[in-house]
């Protein structure tokens, strides 16, 4: 989402050594009393005006009478937010966020105003089920979400639509692709779908439904072409303006070729804080039920999972940002995977129990030519409870894997509706057993249209 932060004030200085200069300011201060009256008193009417006008439904003459109204009187906080009100209707975030921004620093206690502002830059609520720092295999060509002014409308869409070259689209080891197993890296065509619908939108409470489509067609390797539906509804009410909690809930499905691969409900309760105009804390907690469905992980892996995470974001001055977090995940498969001939499973237990640990640092700026830079760096250390069969010889130590991603994407606007975006994932994942160890590069290229 577009992030914004009011410019800080200017204080102007200057020396007042004459008496005359001293005159000058007291007669101009007197003067600026009256006017200021007049001025209060013109806005008043501008934003009656404009209220009325908006409610008639003539959008356009609303916002003219507005924007008059804040020229009139500038300190008036409640033109400031009936303008900011008009403009996030509209669909007008980055503006409307500038006008309940004005509002507050007149009047910090403007509740209509704190609202529209935590509106405006999309907090009530959760990011993206918080696993946009938990990718997985399969997961790691998964657009990132090109900016737009959808979360001030009651509906949004998106289509995308472009390529991608994926060094290791099999994720080997090693990144050798080995006897017998073909190819590693391929291109694919990539296109994905995204929509929202507010199905209750008070002050202080928001229901909305969400669903997400994501799909690979790769050149050559087509058993692994995948496919990603999401579909979520999140519910979030509003104890103070400030103070937002909830719950999300949706289902994950997953297919990989002409096979079902995965499918995972879970239920998502989370906390966000909005610290004015310049923060935001959230935490969470994301319980899902894995259910692998094809091979390799058939019979091996399906189970529980659970993610702890606490994030914070600082919204910074020229429409920039930074995310610092840290989660902890679990995977606790219900099968146990004993060795042949071994009937000791509480020593030799299934190779996919592990927790996990993950810092990361997120970082968004404006750059040249009207386009914007995310970067995302996380470092994840999985920790395997149990001896690995993979292990030389069988069973001889537990897996211990050292994961390094990196996401760097550039967007920029086209037209209103129309983005482009050139985005990079990087993953570097050292293992002390080798056939864990991968490196795999994806590159892609997008168009996404918004509305």
């Amino acid at each position: 989402m577009v992030l914004y932060r009011p410019p800080q004030k200017a204080y102007v200085w200057a020396p007042m050594g004459n008496s005359r200069r001293v005159w000058v300011v007291v007669v101009a201060a007197s003067l600026a009393a009256v006017s200021s009256a007049i001025a209060s008193e013109t806005s008043e009417v501008l934003t009656a005006k404009g209220q009325l006008a908006y409610a008639q439904g003539r959008s356009d003459e609303a916002v003219g009478l507005l924007e008059r109204a804040v020229i009139s009187d500038p300190r008036d906080p409640l033109a400031q937010d009936a303008l900011g009100q008009v403009l996030l209707d509209r669909g007008q975030r980055d503006a409307a966020a500038a006008a309940f921004s004005r509002a507050l620093e007149i009047d910090p206690t403007l509740q209509s105003a704190r609202i529209g502002l935590a509106r405006a830059h999309g907090t009530l609520a959760p990011t993206a089920g918080g696993e946009h720092h938990n990718w997985t295999v399969g997961e790691i060509g998964r657009l990132p979400a090109v900016r737009s002014e959808w979360d001030a409308k009651r509906w949004g869409f998106s289509v995308t639509t472009g390529f991608q070259y994926d060094s290791n689209v099999k994720v080997l080891p090693g990144g050798q692709a080995g006897e017998g197993r073909g190819d590693r890296s391929d291109v694919a065509w990539v296109a994905a779908f995204s929509g929202q619908y507010n199905l209750i939108e008070r002050d202080n409470f928001l229901l909305r439904a969400e669903y997400d489509l994501y799909q690979t067609f790769h050149l050559d390797i087509s058993d692994f072409d995948f496919r990603s539906q999401q579909p979520r509804l999140t519910a979030s009410y509003g104890i103070t303006p400030n103070l937002w909690m909830g719950t999300q809930g949706g289902y994950n499905y997953y297919s990989l070729g002409d096979t079902t691969y995965e499918g995972e409900p879970y239920i998502l309760p989370f906390a966000s804080y909005i610290e004015g105009t310049w923060g935001l804390t959230q935490v969470l907690y994301r319980w899902g039920q894995a259910n692998y469905m094809s091979s390799p992980f058939t019979g091996v892996r399906s189970g529980p999972d659970q993610t702890v995470d606490a994030s914070q974001t600082f919204f910074l001055d020229g429409d920039r940002y930074v995310t610092v977090g840290f989660d902890w995940t679990n995977e606790n498969p219900d099968e146990t995977f004993c060795a042949q001939g071994l009937g000791n499973c509480q020593t030799f237990g299934n190779d996919w129990q592990f927790s996990s640990y993950q810092g990361y640092l997120g970082i968004g700026s404006p750059i040249a030519f009207g386009a914007y830079v995310d970067f995302l760096y996380l470092f994840r250390s999985d920790d395997y409870k149990w001896p690995n069969s993979a292990a030389t010889p069988a069973f001889s130590k537990s897996r211990q894997d050292y994961g390094n991603y990196l996401y760097i994407g550039i967007t920029r606007p086209i037209t209103e509706h129309i983005s482009a975006a050139v985005t990079y994932y990087g993953t570097f994942n050292p293992s002390n057993i080798p056939e864990f160890q991968y490196t795999r590069n994806v590159v892609s290229t997008m168009l996404q249209v918004t509305y």
